[in-house]
């Protein structure tokens, strides 16, 4: 017996088993789904946070949505999605890391969030912001309740 054999506590075919994980991807070949394992021999798909948006927002009725929007020259400031209109906009960002320390509240970020926010305020665009582990009805009513709102008037 070699002496890996004590610290690798995963199963030989562990390996072959990781790299044959189901991937649905989209024409973009983004991927949709990413495997969560629950158990030995046993693994679940589930939906990245954008593709159960863009789910729920079918569901719900909401309108057309233009991913990645860029919404200032010179700058390479994004919105996840944005719904045009006429004289301004209405912008949704999808805030992931919240509980973990990722980009939107460390420092750094949190600041650049800020200064771009402030930017598409001067501009006149409306920004949602959504905690991506909590995608659910409670988020998405009010921005379609304001979108159908804004396309009445």
């Amino acid at each position: 017996m070699n002496a890996g054999s004590f610290i690798c506590s995963l199963p030989p075919n562990s390996i072959r088993w990781i790299r044959s994980w189901p991937r649905a991807t989209s024409p973009k070949n983004q991927s949709y789904y990413f495997p969560q394992r629950t158990g030995w021999g046993e693994t679940r798909m589930r939906l990245t946070p954008s593709a159960k948006f863009e789910l729920l927002w079918r569901s719900l009725g909401g309108g057309e949505l233009k991913k990645e929007y860029k919404f200032a020259e010179g700058r390479r400031f994004r919105f996840d999605y944005y719904v045009d209109f006429l004289t301004s906009g209405i912008a949704i960002e999808l805030e992931g890391g919240v509980w973990t320390r990722g980009r939107h509240t460390r420092p750094s970020g949190f600041l650049n969030d800020m200064e771009k926010y402030n930017l598409a305020a001067s501009m006149g665009i409306l920004v949602f912001r959504i905690p991506s582990h909590d995608i659910s009805t409670k988020w998405l009513s009010p921005i379609i309740k304001t979108i159908n709102e804004r396309t009445s008037k």
